[in-house]
């Protein structure tokens, strides 16, 4: 695919607007990566583009405001003909300077660093052995195996959490046979489990609902990995012998076209797991509304709970203009991400012009593709401290955190979908 750099240069070039009574700075990454290229825009409330310019090498870029200016970075750095998704993320200008994290780059291919042989006693009652190591699992139907171990596994250190568990299958569900976990260190490539003897039970972890019936959802982290969600009905099973480090904890109340979610992230394995209507945010309601299409503007209800509020609406491009240097020339999708105050009540993408808004402005906004979101966060106090630490819209397709996850304590979220 031949990549097209085009909008950096146009904007190397010149400047949309040129204007703006003080220049800021904004810190553009993908993920937590820096990421150069990156189109920034300071513009008025209404769309009117004050000032564009382009992340340089490191992900820096620095762009012309006014006092109430927002700043918009479109992201990936570099669009290519067949760039799928584009990543439009709206913020207040800030006083000085400003982090904004759009998506991690996947493109690169795994690296592998060695290999995890794994064997244990005879198991005969299962069909298959499921071997976990953080951020890859592989079936086998018969014990020893080997799999391959990908960087994305080792975490922090050389070592190398393991769970191997094996199942036979009734009526289509996996009954669990035996398991065996263990923390093994890679040396010159190869690490090595043999499960001395299979566990069939697993650890217990009581439930207490006061008030709300969520659905309860436990994660277990080892290093930094997670080893899978399960859904908890009255208890969470824990792996006996799996070294945890940190546990996540999500429970979601459903409503018509609406949610509450809250995840809670420990350290280490939970004791007692317990929810009740302090855990939530208040629930909202649906109340976005498209005011226009040029530059596409978003109006909601005031509702102001939690450290910020999230506008997030998606659309679909065409092919844009073929021959423009700057417009992917394959259908794509765009993500628009705007991260206000928790009492904001609008939205204004910047007023592009020329090929940028063919890249990026939208025809029609679906009103299922409109999703307003509240967020609070144990960590921070207000947006204003949210807003210290960076905006992590980093997710493409799903909607982000916004925040940091906070290493002990509760980050919850409460949104409706669609338009009024």
């Amino acid at each position: 695919m031949r990549l097209l750099a085009a909008i950096a240069l146009l904007a190397a070039c010149r400047s949309s607007g040129g204007g703006g009574s003080r220049t800021v700075t904004v810190n553009t990454f993908a993920g937590d990566q820096p990421e150069p290229g990156v189109t920034v825009i300071g513009h008025a409330p209404n769309g009117e583009v004050i000032d564009q310019t382009n992340a340089d090498a490191v992900g820096l870029a620095s762009v012309g405001v006014d006092d109430d200016s927002l700043v918009t970075a479109i992201f990936p750095g570099n669009l290519g003909a067949l760039t799928p998704v584009i990543s439009v993320i709206t913020v207040p200008a800030p006083d000085a300077e400003v982090s904004i994290h759009g998506p991690t780059r996947n493109n690169a291919p795994p690296l592998i660093v060695g290999a995890l042989q794994v064997d244990g006693p005879n198991l005969n009652t299962a069909d298959y052995f499921d071997i976990r190591i953080g951020c890859a699992t592989t079936r086998v139907t018969r014990l020893p195996a080997d799999m391959d171990v990908g960087a994305c596994s080792m975490g922090t250190d050389t070592k190398l959490d393991v769970l191997v568990a094996g199942y036979h299958d009734v009526s289509g569900t996996s009954v669990l046979d035996g398991y065996g976990t263990g923390r093994v260190t890679m040396t010159n490539g190869l690490a090595s489990l043999n499960v001395p003897a299979w566990q069939t039970t697993r650890a217990s972890v009581p439930i207490t609902l006061d008030g709300v019936a969520p659905l309860v959802e436990v994660e277990l982290l080892s290093d930094g990995l997670s080893f899978g969600r399960e859904q908890a009905i009255d208890r969470a099973l824990l792996w006996t012998g799996l070294v945890v480090d940190a546990s996540r904890i999500t429970a979601s109340l459903a409503g018509i076209d609406a949610a509450r979610i809250t995840t809670r992230e420990a350290t280490g394995a939970p004791t007692a797991i317990a929810f009740d209507t302090t855990n939530f945010l208040p629930p909202v309601s649906k109340s976005a509304a498209l005011e226009t299409l040029d530059p596409a503007t978003i109006t909601w209800d005031a509702n102001p709970i939690g450290d910020a509020v999230n506008l997030r609406a998606t659309w679909e491009a065409g092919g844009g203009v073929r021959g423009a240097p700057a417009v992917p020339t394959g259908p794509h999708r765009v993500i628009w991400d705007a991260v206000l105050p928790p009492d904001a009540t609008r939205a204004t993408l910047p007023a592009l012009d020329g090929e940028l808004a063919s890249a990026i402005a939208p025809t029609t906004i679906m009103p299922v593709d409109v999703v307003l979101r509240y967020i609070d966060s144990a960590a921070y106090s207000d947006f204003a401290g949210l807003y210290a630490v960076g905006i992590y819209a980093g997710d493409t397709l799903q909607a982000s955190t916004i925040a940091p996850r906070p290493p002990d304590g509760e980050l919850r979220v409460s949104h409706a979908i669609g338009l009024r």
